[in-house]
């Protein structure tokens, strides 16, 4: 019955304005909800109204002074179903890449705030966000375009820091795996991957493990040695100079 009447409810929405259903499916990459601030409105002018639209029918919601949107529990997972259940990303693809840019640029913001006195601040924004991250890694990966490739390192490599200095290395191990493994499939050549193995060699070292950590270290400095990236090779030799005091 519910499935029913939100079926009703977006089919109401679209036939007021039929931008409606793509941004109602946009929003299912987002199960955090996203900072109004956030949706391209200048380089996707559609977006107000259909945002509109969305809210008069209830299918958004607009909470506190960052006038953040949100989706309530059923809503949320029924634009998640139907995201997942699309043949292709394309025409999302626009909207999609400019909120990932936007998410990333402040995502890069706080991987600098940490370790700084700011690091509170950082450390809240990644909490808030991190459903959002860790869904924009997927959909980055199957994207696997070059441009994808450095937002979802950026992203890796924030959340693993902030994982790091939350005291939850463990869990980053656990969330951000997933990611290596597409990462060797789509970008195994690229900074991004060699970035992302540092990172993750961070957290295992922070778990003890240091096998696990001079694994992917190792594998950070192959990639760093192949692609010429002398600074990233000169960061992970000294990674693994510590390691090896370690021992």
């Amino acid at each position: 019955r519910l499935l029913s009447s939100l079926n009703l409810t977006l089919a109401a929405a679209e036939n007021e304005n039929p931008d409606a259903a793509i941004l109602f499916d946009v929003m299912g990459a987002f199960p955090g909800g996203l900072a109004q601030q956030m949706l391209p409105m200048s380089e996707q002018p559609w977006l107000q109204a259909a945002l509109e639209v969305l809210l008069q029918h209830h299918l958004l919601s607009l909470h506190g002074e960052a006038r953040r949107l949100s989706q309530a529990a059923p809503v949320s997972s029924m634009a998640s179903l139907r995201l997942k259940k699309r043949a292709s990303l394309a025409p999302l693809w626009p909207v999609l890449q400019e909120v990932y840019q936007r998410l990333t640029a402040t995502t890069d913001h706080m991987y600098d705030l940490l370790g700084t006195t700011e690091t509170p601040l950082a450390l809240r924004w990644l909490l808030l966000e991190e459903g959002n991250l860790l869904q924009a890694l997927n959909y980055l990966c199957e994207e696997g375009s070059t441009s994808s490739a450095e937002c979802a390192g950026t992203i890796t490599i924030c959340l693993a820091k902030g994982f790091e200095f939350a005291g939850r290395a463990k869990t980053g191990l656990q969330k951000l795996s997933p990611t290596l493994v597409a990462f060797e499939k789509f970008w195994p050549q690229q900074q991004a991957a060699a970035l992302a193995n540092r990172a993750m060699g961070n957290l295992s070292l922070r778990e003890n493990d240091l096998t696990g950590a001079r694994q992917h270290y190792n594998h950070a400095l192959a990639i760093f040695t192949a692609i010429d990236g002398k600074l990233g090779q000169a960061n992970t030799l000294r990674a693994l100079g510590d390691l090896k005091m370690r021992n």
